[in-house]
């Protein structure tokens, strides 16, 4: 297993701070993220309708991978599968 990480990556994900592991960075870190129905980013802006979670909270739920992804391409899906989104969307409709 490897336990060395990239500083650089560290800090684009969790922002600056102490530690060299992921989750010790996501301890300290003041970085938020906003999961929607099939994606996960940062939150930058205040009119983000979804779950708003710690760098923790993110970190336990979604892995470093995802949360790697989401600092070098601005998002990343966590759907579980591609008819994910749309099936909760149809099942809302449905519901009003």
């Amino acid at each position: 297993m490897n336990t060395e990480f990239d500083a650089e990556l560290l800090e684009r994900v969790f922002g600056p701070g102490e530690g060299g592991t992921p989750r010790e960075r996501a301890r300290s870190s003041a970085r938020q993220f906003v999961r929607g129905l099939d994606l996960l980013t940062f939150d930058q802006s205040q009119r983000a309708t979804g779950r708003r979670l710690s760098a923790l909270e993110a970190i336990d739920a979604y892995g470093f991978d995802k949360l790697a992804e989401v600092a070098t391409e601005g998002s990343a899906l966590i759907c579980e599968s591609v008819t994910a989104a749309g099936r909760v969307l149809a099942e809302r409709r449905k519901d009003l």
